[in-house]
């Protein structure tokens, strides 16, 4: 007994050692686990991604892409061989954005007490670091308090039975070391919405390509659905239909296994692994457990003129990205146009000022996140909200031509920016009233403040050689990116 105390009175006091550290805590860089577990799933990722290939090509020669292609009238895809557009599809997925939404407002959190969400003085509190929700519940932040112990077993089941990431040594106590090795959640943004995706906040930090390349391992659907949907151990009270339609539509089996090891549901089992550039399989996979259609998902990938409905926003790929986010490691900041012209948006842009980071507003959903009613979440054709798939974001003003430089974009004009503080004052003003603006008038400000023309069109290609920094096409056709920040000094 003597040995037990002692062993647990020295517990405690490395763990307050630990805590009482200066703070801010210093970024984790990747450790050797999780370096070796990239290196790991490569060769496994990089066979699969090649084994996905032929049942792309039928996919892409099919009488349902075709007739996909042709209704969306996309002349240029039309004319491509399956050989053609499966390269097309490659170079798209490049290019496609991973990011991490954020930033919950007190209704969605009241809404969804299980969601751990920071926020911008949140990052600014950990010395410019995004931390992720292990590191929250260390150094026991608020943030996490509405987590219960299903919540907690979903994000263990996530990492360490869909990511291959190693068991805590002791699961109610974890060292900061371990805490630090489990990863950033990210949605890869396959159907290139513009908002993201606005459920999980107004914010999202969009990845550098050489973060996501470097440190990034990949599942075809969200982790933590499959755990609820999979995952007999999870018990997360739920309405009773989530049930009834996880059963019709989701097809936990489509996670797929590792070649020559157990199938779904047998002691060992974990998903086919897949990295960037090495992801093929999870588009396919994507489709499957979700029962949607994949020549649908092909065309929203590859064609400007597709569109999204609202329950496709949940229908996406995740990532799990390795080491200590810091803004270094984003290309840009988007955010929803709610936030424009409010006390949150000038804080907003005060911070990505002291970070040098572009901010990219986005329209998003006709009545923003709000859109729960739940005739917007019936299944394609059937949802009546649907937006383009791929439509502009507009850059900030502000965060153009900064002292240092935020992007490789050209000064704006004084006219311009006249313009743009005439359409931000009259914006802040009626929101000043406490007044919720509806649809029309959101719109009305929205094409007001493009006529100042910063729009930024996704990448869907090999338009820009710089996949690292660069995140759009203005209307000269130009690539738009972020000044490198490791060459600059970012103000903190």
């Amino acid at each position: 007994m003597r040995g037990f105390i002692r062993g647990f009175t020295l517990s405690l006091l490395l763990t307050w050692a630990e805590s009482s550290a200066t703070w801010p805590p210093k970024p984790q860089p990747m450790t050797e686990y999780q370096k070796g577990m990239l290196n790991w799933a490569a060769p496994i990722a990089a066979a699969a991604s090649r084994a996905a290939e032929p049942e792309l090509l039928e996919a892409f020669s099919s009488q349902a892409y075709q007739q996909e292609i042709e209704k969306l009238g996309d002349a240029v895809l039309a004319t491509l061989s399956a050989n053609e557009t499966l390269d097309r599809l490659k170079a798209a997925l490049d290019s496609i954005e991973y990011g991490t939404t954020f930033g919950l407002g007190p209704l969605q959190r009241a809404q969804q007490p299980g969601m751990s969400s920071p926020n911008i003085s949140t990052i600014d509190n950990w010395g410019g670091v995004y931390p992720n929700q292990w590191q929250l519940k260390y150094y026991n932040s608020t943030l996490v308090k509405g987590l219960d112990t299903n919540g907690w077993n979903i994000y263990t089941g996530g990492e360490v039975g869909l990511y291959h990431l190693k068991p805590f040594a002791n699961p109610l106590h974890p060292t900061w070391e371990e805490t630090a090795e489990r990863p950033t959640y990210v949605t890869i943004n396959d159907r290139r919405v513009d908002s993201g995706n606005e459920v999980f906040g107004e914010y999202t930090l969009v990845y550098r390509g050489s973060v996501v390349k470097n440190r990034a391992v990949i599942i075809p659907a969200d982790s933590g659905e499959w755990q609820n949907a999979c995952n007999s151990s999870i018990h997360t009270q739920r309405k009773w239909w989530w049930k009834v339609l996880e059963n019709h539509w989701y097809h936990c089996e489509g996670f797929g296994k590792v070649p020559g090891g157990p199938a779904y549901g047998e002691p060992g089992w974990h998903p086919t692994p897949a990295r960037p550039g090495m992801e093929l399989h999870t588009i396919v996979s994507g489709a499957k457990i979700i029962s949607q259609s994949l020549p649908r998902l092909l065309a929203q990938i590859l064609s400007p003129n597709a569109e999204v409905d609202f329950l496709e926003t949940m229908f996406y790929s995740e990532a799990a990205l390795l080491g200590s986010v810091r803004m270094q490691d984003a290309k840009f900041l988007l955010v929803g146009f709610s936030v424009f012209g409010t006390p949150d948006g000038d804080k907003l842009i005060d911070f990505c000022r002291r970070y040098s980071m572009p901010i990219l507003w986005a329209r998003g959903w006709p009545d923003g996140p709000k859109v729960s009613h739940w005739w917007n979440l019936l299944p394609p054709p059937l949802g009546p909200t649907k937006i383009p798939a791929g439509r502009a974001r507009i850059l900030d003003i502000s965060t153009i031509p900064f002292t240092n430089g935020f992007t490789n974009g050209t000064a704006p004009s004084r006219a311009a920016t006249a313009a743009w503080k005439e359409v931000e004052d009259k914006v802040r003003a009626f929101k000043e009233t406490g007044k919720e603006p509806v649809k029309e008038q959101l719109d009305d400000w929205w094409e007001q403040l493009g006529r100042v023309k910063t729009h930024v069109f996704p990448i869907r290609g090999a338009e820009c050689p710089n996949t690292d920094l660069c995140f759009g096409i203005d209307a000269m056709n130009s690539c738009v990116c972020r000044n490198d920040p490791d060459a600059a000094s970012i103000i903190i």
